[in-house]
């Protein structure tokens, strides 16, 4: 596990925003925002201890439900696991692959995830996951994607995404939320027109 990316991010993510007493990433020194390289490092040697701490717990998770798998496999069971088809802003995924996301260089999302008014919600919901930046991601083969799959199919069998009715609609915040304005533009689904709604703020 500790030689895996995704682990070392991690790692280095959690022992990070625990020096900075939970604080989200964005708010952190433009040094560590950013990633710059020297910062980073600076952080590994003052968090190293921190960091293998981390590394030990996702060893350890790791192989105990790697054990829970393999007896349920024995079993004829087969694991569904839900990937959600957004992530939380305050995350590694975001702060360490910014340039998947609509993010300003403050790291400030342009328009945040959610649903329209519907049979559920008369006002929408607001979810405020930041959005993809889907022609950037199809730039690189969607390696961030793959990598996701890639590490959710390595803990579950069957992985379903979560909250993506049929693919055709991603990002459709309430307007009732503060000082928001919501911008209206179709997207085609099944051969249908949908409507997509993306909340930015009204005075940007």
């Amino acid at each position: 596990v500790g030689r895996e990316r995704w682990a070392r991010e991690a790692a280095i993510f959690l022992a990070i925003r625990e020096a900075h007493h939970g604080e989200p990433w964005w708010s952190w020194e433009p040094g560590l925002r950013d990633r710059e390289p020297h910062a980073l490092s600076l952080a590994e040697a003052r968090y190293a201890e921190g960091i293998e701490r981390h590394l030990a717990r996702f060893y350890f998770f790791e192989r105990q439900w790697q054990e829970v798998r393999a007896h349920a496999r024995d079993k004829g069971v087969a694991i569904i696991g839900d990937v959600p088809i957004y992530v939380d802003r305050d995350s590694v995924d975001v702060w360490s692959n910014r340039e998947q996301f609509r993010l300003d260089p403050q790291g400030q999302p342009d328009a945040v995830a959610g649903v329209p008014p519907d049979f559920f919600s008369k006002t929408g919901q607001l979810w405020g996951n930041p959005l993809y930046a889907w022609d950037r991601m199809a730039a690189d083969g969607h390696r961030w994607w793959v990598e996701r799959m890639r590490r959710a199919l390595a803990q579950v069998d069957i992985v379903r995404l979560d909250k993506q009715a049929d693919g055709s609609t991603h990002d459709a915040p309430t307007a009732e939320v503060g000082r928001l304005k919501v911008v209206k533009t179709e997207s085609k689904g099944k051969g249908n027109k949908r409507l997509r709604v993306e909340v930015v703020d009204a005075d940007g």
